[in-house]
């Protein structure tokens, strides 16, 4: 028997991620170019308008990517996991665009009139600029991606924990 109390419909709202959706359109996609850009670490050094090009062109396909994926999900007044995400991708394209300019400053650096001391076991002036900027470019193969990893197991971590806290968060309301 039902009481008075018990009449009515209920509806239950249910929020689902579409994370394979996410993933395939956006995380891939991005995760490309920057693993695009950040082999021009292992073009030629002298071919500074190739490295710059590719990671300059890797950028503004990120910005694209990234205002295309704004428009087409809810606007918040917080950041979003996403967002965070291509924020990280192009600071870390930035910073390979201008590691790039500094060795090629470095590489061609010896062309100035300044006085350099330069210890006596580096008798070629050219070869011991091409020095520095083998070991700035070392820096960028090494260093670029472990911290893009450490990034990246940090935001797997919050991103997982989120998705499993997130479906006990829906919003049950009865009419």
């Amino acid at each position: 028997m039902h009481s008075a109390t018990d009449s009515g419909q209920q509806l239950t709202v249910r929020f689902t991620n579409l994370y394979r959706y996410y993933l395939a359109n956006s995380y891939l996609p991005s995760f490309l170019l920057v693993v695009i850009s950040y082999s021009t670490f292992y073009f030629r050094l002298e071919d500074f308008n190739e490295r710059i090009m590719v990671s300059i062109t890797a950028m503004l396909v990120l910005v694209a990517l990234f205002s295309q994926t704004s428009s087409t999900i809810l606007k918040t007044t917080y950041l979003k996991l996403i967002d965070i995400w291509y924020m990280v991708c192009i600071v870390v394209d930035f910073v390979m665009v201008m590691m790039l300019a500094l060795i090629d400053f470095v590489l061609h650096n010896h062309n100035s009139n300044r006085v350099l001391v330069i210890p006596s076991s580096k008798n070629n002036l050219g070869r011991y600029f091409k020095s520095n900027a083998e070991k700035l470019n070392k820096l960028g193969r090494v260093a670029l991606p472990l911290l893009f990893l450490a990034f990246l197991l940090v935001y797997a971590v919050i991103a997982c924990v989120k998705y499993v806290i997130g479906p006990r968060l829906h919003l049950g309301y009865t009419v």
